[in-house]
């Protein structure tokens, strides 16, 4: 080795070291150390490890390291020729609470949007960034909710979560691609076939100190009235609680006519009356309220719940009373007909709500 007082060098100092690096890092430095392609062992998997002007990319994990580390070069090509937006110190967080500023609050499902975004930026995911993120992490997430919640629940989340992150992929230019694309989602759930039984119905009218025709003073004879109405209407909860004086006609009801309302153009509909739906409305509408029903989702919620173990009855949820409904409907009506009436835009949505017995149509066969 030679020396370098001898070779006529002098060593750099430290002023000159430090100097050096500054330059470098000051650059684009992706082929040097260690902002180069690379990859790093996960587990049984692979992450792949892309820089662009000093900070990390999102490149996704892989079975392989060559797989990786081609994978790492790809999305830094990518980054140079200016097709990726660098995520800097941008976490899952920053995103869905700037969906949730920005876009949910302009939809009309903007509150349960706005609830679940506030319940997520609980769970540890959403503090890593988004050059970390990956589909691994996701899939934990998965996991981890199954273990509490059903799987359709999962599903709803992670077509939240994916609204967001294709929004910060196509218009905020946050991400080159969304961590949930490879992501498996949770099996899908066989559809609900419970309906609720006339016996039952009159059980929760008595918990209720409810008979059909009652002025139905009190909010919890009220909601046994709006499940005796839902039964007979195939409306939902919400549009029932919705409904205000302006909506009520002689012979029907129309949901989501109000200015401001906002629902799709198969749910704003005129709903026929039939005579036991309107001697069920003409017990509340004498209470004169607006709205009619005086109550909110939440109290309708709550109260039928506490009914229904007053009735001693499981199994059954107030939206069972629209899968009641459908079957009834379905012996008197044709089914486009059925269709807009419940406000289906699609008909195949009705064989999910169509839940009769092997009893019901052996009877019709006769």
């Amino acid at each position: 080795m030679k020396n370098p007082e001898k070779s006529g060098t002098r060593p750099l100092s430290d002023v000159q070291n430090l100097a050096i690096f500054d330059h470098c890092t000051s650059h684009d430095t992706s082929h040097h150390y260690p902002f180069m392609p690379s990859a790093e062992k996960r587990g049984r998997r692979w992450r792949a490890l892309a820089f662009h002007k000093g900070m990390r990319l999102p490149a996704g994990t892989f079975s392989t390291k060559a797989e990786a580390v081609t994978a790492a070069a790809e999305i830094e090509k990518r980054a140079k020729s200016g097709k990726i937006a660098a995520t800097g110190k941008r976490t899952v967080g920053d995103l869905l609470e700037k969906y949730s500023a920005d876009v949910s609050v302009n939809k009309p499902g903007r509150k349960w949007e706005q609830t679940r975004i506030t319940a997520l930026l609980r769970h540890p995911i959403t503090r890593k960034r988004l050059s970390e993120i990956t589909s691994t992490d996701f899939a934990t997430y998965r996991d981890h909710r199954l273990k509490s919640v059903l799987g359709s629940t999962v599903d709803r989340e992670f077509n939240l979560i994916s609204a967001a992150f294709t929004v910060a992929r196509k218009e905020w230019r946050w991400i080159d691609f969304s961590p949930l694309a490879d992501v498996a989602r949770p099996p899908e759930q066989p559809a609900r076939k419970r309906l609720i039984t006339p016996k039952e119905l009159e059980r929760i009218c008595h918990a209720a100190g409810y008979a059909i025709g009652d002025a139905a003073e009190t909010v919890t004879s009220r909601v046994a009235a709006a499940l005796a109405f839902a039964i007979e209407t195939g409306m939902r909860a919400g549009e029932i609680v919705a409904l205000r004086p302006l909506d009520l006609f002689e012979h029907y009801v129309r949901v989501a006519g109000h200015p401001g309302a906002k629902k799709t153009d198969a749910a704003r509909r005129d709903v026929p009356l039939s005579p036991l739906a309107k001697q069920i409305l003409a017990g509340v509408k004498s209470l004169e309220l607006d709205p009619v029903w005086g109550m909110t989702t939440r109290q309708c919620d709550a109260l039928f719940r506490k009914l229904r173990e007053r009735a001693a009855i499981t199994g059954c949820t107030f939206h069972d009373s629209r899968h009641t409904a459908i079957t009834n409907l379905s012996r008197k009506i044709d089914v486009l007909a059925l269709a807009r009436m419940v406000g289906h835009k699609d008909i195949k949505m009705l064989l999910t709500y169509y839940n009769p017995t092997a009893d019901d149509l052996a009877q019709r066969l006769v």
